[in-house]
């Protein structure tokens, strides 16, 4: 898949003994994220209702936007290698008032072991909460043909139709600056190296503790030292990327001649529909996950 390793994703610098404590911090926060999400994952299908240990699970947060509270419908983004795992703790909290949950997958689903897993927890749901309607908003065909499979209720709705044409759009009075831009977090999943090459390139990047702050530190160092032609948008506080507003950012795009897409696996990418609202042609490798369904020839 071309996925970085840690090594690969921090560069070469510092000294030996630097590297060492780098590499045994990261080793670490890997192992503390493994078994915290182990618990996460599982605590919510098997506490009780109610009790003294039915809000063990009270840590856990879950983005969601309501559609309308009478009827309850919510819309929730779900993901990860057990998506309705944070799903299950808000549902058992409202498991006696009748609700719908549109479910929006922000990383493919069109993954074996998730289906499975998926499968039995919708089971669970049925079980649990029966007052409750699960629809899965597929960002594919083949994804909800998956989830369909295991008896969940399905549509094909990309989430890339949500992005807003008010905040993304062309500003004719900004002139292009840099040969490309790539919107990508700091992950081994996003591929920054295959841009390197690129002469005058504009990263806009977040953030959301794939890594310890030092590999942070040391990836963003690793982007600085490509090139002097190459920029970082986001303002950096503490040599870490801080956020930029979506009105920032489209003007960063608007700065660019193509917005890249360079991942192998990923959900529907919100950023390349926001490069076509802003008026970029895209650079894509081949992905899974859905964020070609808007792409054609004339601009892809």
């Amino acid at each position: 898949d071309g996925h970085e390793t840690f090594e690969e994703m921090v560069g070469p610098g510092g000294s030996p003994l630097r590297r060492v404590r780098l590499l045994a911090t990261n080793r670490a926060n890997r192992t503390r994220t493994k078994v915290k999400a182990w618990l996460r994952t599982r605590f919510p299908f098997v506490l009780p209702a109610r009790g003294p240990l039915s809000d063990l699970d009270g840590g856990i947060d879950i983005p969601v936007h309501i559609f309308n509270r009478d009827p309850l419908i919510l819309y929730v983004p779900v993901g990860g290698r057990r998506p309705l795992y944070a799903l299950a703790a808000l549902s058992r909290r409202l498991a006696s008032r009748r609700a719908t949950f549109l479910l929006m997958p922000n990383w493919t689903l069109e993954r074996p072991a998730v289906i499975d897993q998926i499968g039995r927890d919708l089971a669970w749901f049925a079980w649990a909460c029966p007052n409750h309607e699960l629809i899965f908003l597929c960002n594919t065909e083949e994804e909800r043909r998956l989830i369909a499979s295991v008896g969940g209720n399905a549509i094909f709705s990309n989430h890339n139709l949500m992005i807003s044409e008010d905040i993304f759009r062309p500003l004719p009075d900004v002139s292009v600056e840099y040969d490309a831009v790539y919107n990508g977090r700091i992950s081994h999943t996003k591929r920054h190296y295959l841009a390197f090459e690129i002469e005058r390139l504009v990263h806009v990047t977040s953030s959301i503790g794939e890594l310890p702050p030092a590999g942070d530190r040391a990836f963003i160092r690793r982007l600085q030292a490509q090139s002097p032609l190459h920029r970082i948008a986001n303002p950096l506080v503490d040599d870490l990327a801080g956020r930029l507003s979506p009105d920032e950012v489209n003007h960063v795009y608007n700065q660019a001649a193509v917005g890249l897409c360079l991942s192998a696996v990923e959900g529907a990418m919100y950023s390349s529909m926001e490069y076509l609202l802003a008026g970029l042609p895209i650079v894509s490798t081949p992905s899974i996950g859905g964020r070609d369904v808007y792409f054609h020839p004339d601009y892809c």
